[in-house]
């Protein structure tokens, strides 16, 4: 028998797997393809098994390909444990290892979803678009025939909190997150109106920055009586105490990947000054204490993309790193942010004036500005603690994490400057972490994200549905 090679697709950096694997396999093969599993590790690359439509199988038979046993692919290409896996899926139609690890699945939730709207199931396209895929967690996007559109994300295996955080922040904020119409408890996942288009893909963002600052502020006014709630819902606790301990954590990591043997862009920081910028956070953190402004809900993950504007203004998305902690933090990594988009740059002194006029009534203006000089270095040591995982366990010896510990570093070396005061005349771009420099691990939620330095090479199995 005839040894067979799996197909291969690339997968481009910074692009969501699921999405570009679905696109490439309707391009090369005309067909439609639901991914079933990821198999082994990722995002570096790995097998992925698809299933497709019956009646589809002939356009995957061409361009080179054709169809073959399971027993035909060779051991190099399909570990033992992945091939039990697929043998276990073909014969049962379920891996087990989730509820979006069968085959079906997804007619399932489009059953649901028409029952759960009051609609026929003729109403709803079968046209949805899989946007991030794993076998406990999922994002679809769903569209009726009367033109309106629906999200449908569970978690169930990456971060199970991020449903009851996201359903508190839909009863006691409304307007600033999604509209919930309906919940799944057996797969942990809901069911949210389609709100708006990524900022990211906005025609012009400084039509919508003024507006993005100010809800984000009231939104975290919002949510300072719900502080103890959203704790108990497994919001994660980045209150300044907790920062403060947990620095002296990644300070090692820190000074092992600025010693680490290589050429790097950049300049070098020796562990004394990582020590006195540790010090810096430390007092920073007591200083903005001091002010007084309390804790409230922050995005541990804030970017354009989780940012929707709609026709009824901007609605923020992606909870999955929901904390609580000082709100100066989130802003201040967002309006960085701005300040790197060429037409918004010179809207940040704006954007500083409106987030502050959201806190006027608890504090004075110069109480405010003093916590908006101290914001940057307090927010790039949130990032990191944010990500300890990645940096104190056996991955911060990835060239990719050791790359991602130097950038913030250096970041931090400039935030520490302005509070110093030692000229640094530029801060732009300081207290945020550039999506070019974020690797991804395994506290990436649901969201399978390719940050491989040149893309990843997806090998595809693919099953009738």
């Amino acid at each position: 028998m005839s040894t067979l090679s799996l197909p291969q697709l690339l997968v481009p950096r910074w692009t969501r797997a699921a999405r570009s694997i679905t696109i490439q396999i309707k391009e090369r093969w005309n067909a439609k393809g639901i991914i079933i599993d990821f198999l082994g590790d990722h995002p570096g690359g790995g097998n992925v098994v698809i299933a497709t439509r019956a009646d589809e199988h002939k356009g995957l038979g061409a361009s080179g390909t054709a169809w073959g046993p399971l027993r035909s692919v060779p051991s190099s290409e399909l570990s033992r444990e992945e091939r039990a896996v697929v043998e276990k899926l073909l014969a049962e139609g379920s891996t087990g290892r989730g509820p979006f690890s069968r085959i079906g699945w997804i007619e399932e939730l489009l059953a649901w979803t028409s029952r759960e709207l009051g609609l026929e199931r003729s109403q709803l396209s079968d046209e949805a678009v899989q946007l991030n895929a794993a076998a406990a967690d999922a994002l679809v996007h769903i569209s009726s025939t009367r033109g309106d559109g629906y999200w449908f994300k569970a978690c169930g295996g990456s971060h199970p909190n991020e449903r009851s955080i996201t359903t508190t922040l839909a009863r006691s904020c409304s307007g600033y997150v999604p509209a919930i119409v309906a919940s799944h408890n057996k797969w942990n996942g809901w069911l949210m109106r389609d709100a708006g288009v990524p900022l990211s893909s906005s025609a012009s963002m400084s039509d919508h920055a003024v507006e993005v600052i100010r809800r984000l502020g009231e939104l975290q006014v919002a949510t300072a009586p719900c502080v103890r709630e959203l704790l108990l819902q497994g919001a994660d606790d980045h209150r300044l105490p907790i920062l403060r301990e947990q620095i002296s954590e990644i300070l090692p990591s820190l000074e092992e990947a600025m010693c680490e043997p290589g050429e790097h862009i950049g300049a070098r920081i020796d562990a004394g000054r990582l020590r006195r910028i540790a010090d810096l956070i430390v007092e920073a953190t007591q200083r903005l204490e001091s002010i007084g402004i309390p804790d409230t809900l922050i995005h541990c993950d804030i970017g354009f993309e989780n940012i929707l504007a709609g026709p009824t203004g901007c609605v923020f998305i992606d909870w999955a790193h929901a904390g609580v902690g000082h709100p100066f933090i989130t802003f201040e990594n967002l309006c960085s942010q701005f300040a790197q988009d060429h037409e918004v740059r010179n809207l940040v002194p704006l954007l500083q004036g409106t987030y502050l006029r959201v806190w006027g009534d608890w504090l004075s203006v110069d109480r405010l500005r003093e916590a908006l000089t101290l914001a940057p270095l307090v927010a790039l040591a949130s990032l990191l603690c944010c990500r300890r995982d990645w940096l104190t366990g056996g991955q911060r010896q990835w060239p990719s994490f050791q790359s991602y510990a130097r950038v913030m570093a250096r970041q931090m070396d400039l935030a520490a400057q302005r509070i110093e005061g030692e000229g640094c005349k530029s801060v732009e771009g300081i207290g945020c972490e550039s999506q070019r420099d974020k690797p991804e691990g395994p506290d990436s939620g649901s969201e399978i994200v390719n940050s491989a330095p040149f893309g990843s090479r997806f090998r595809t199995l693919t099953s009738p549905s």
